[in-house]
């Protein structure tokens, strides 16, 4: 097990700090940080990571498992720990534990088809209590399109590099800026959820009791089901209808530039 400093110069900010890092590719390593740093959480970050597949229709098996508290970001290499057990069998014990717990809510950006995909390679059910961060936030009224936007709405500017999503997460050994870029995803689900209690949930005794509610919803809609949620409803959809609105505007006056400058035949 590997532990990796923080390193808030990567973010694009020195107002941001990331958690401690772990970087696991023993089996029982991973279950010994879940079991010291996660048995009591109630709410955590998490992402996955696979390698590319240039096959068509085809798609490579989870290699990566992130999970993090706003403490600690753990970095599951799980393609590493498949030796001595079928590759769907090689989610440590732990950790499988961890999500499927119904008591945990999961939270990332776009979080429904991860959970689906880690489901499915490793024969497992964690695809219930979550919380879609990027749902949560367009319900409020937060432009939300990936976890890059929703940090900039935030005053945080992340690097999220194609060369290293689309890397080979099967190496025996990630680098050190495959490992900072898994902790990072996995956290910021963490902090952007926080970001958007601190601006809407502070009235609740806790951000679980807050996000609670919220809890496996896939789609804004859903989100005005929420009784809690029903008293921010017109505000948000007056502010949705309106940025709908700029958008429509600035396509039409794009579009007459354009025509502007077509030449005539």
């Amino acid at each position: 097990m590997e532990t990796a400093a923080s390193d808030s110069d990567q973010s694009g900010t020195s107002n941001f700090q990331m958690p401690e890092i772990r970087y696991c590719t023993d089996p029982g390593e991973v279950d010994t940080v879940v079991w010291e740093h996660f048995a009591e959480a109630k709410l955590i970050g998490f992402d996955i990571e696979w390698k590319p597949n240039t096959i068509k229709g085809q798609d490579s098996w989870t290699a990566v498992v992130q999970v993090s508290t706003s403490a600690v970001s753990l970095v599951a290499h799980v393609s590493q720990m498949c030796c001595d057990a079928p590759q769907g069998e090689a989610l440590p014990r732990d950790l499988r534990w961890l999500l499927e717990n119904p008591e945990v809510l999961k939270c990332g950006v776009g979080i429904v088809q991860d959970l689906q995909k880690l489901s499915t390679d490793f024969n497992i059910d964690a695809t219930r209590s979550y919380l879609d961060v990027g749902v949560i936030a367009a319900a409020h009224g937060i432009p939300s399109n990936g976890i890059k936007n929703l940090a900039n709405h935030f005053g945080l500017v992340i690097n999220k590099s194609k060369s290293v999503s689309m890397s080979n997460w099967e190496r025996r050994r990630l680098s050190e800026t495959q490992v900072f870029y898994a902790a990072q995803d996995a956290y910021m689900g963490i902090w952007l959820l926080q970001r958007i209690f601190a601006s809407y949930g502070e009235i609740y005794p806790s951000i679980f009791e807050w996000a609670r509610p919220f809890s496996d919803l896939s789609t804004f809609k859903q989100c005005l089901n929420v009784q809690e949620f029903s008293v921010f409803a017109p505000l948000v959809q007056q502010t949705l209808a309106a940025e709908r609105a700029a958008q429509r505007e600035r396509s039409t006056a794009r579009r007459n530039r354009n025509s502007q400058h077509t030449p005539k035949p």
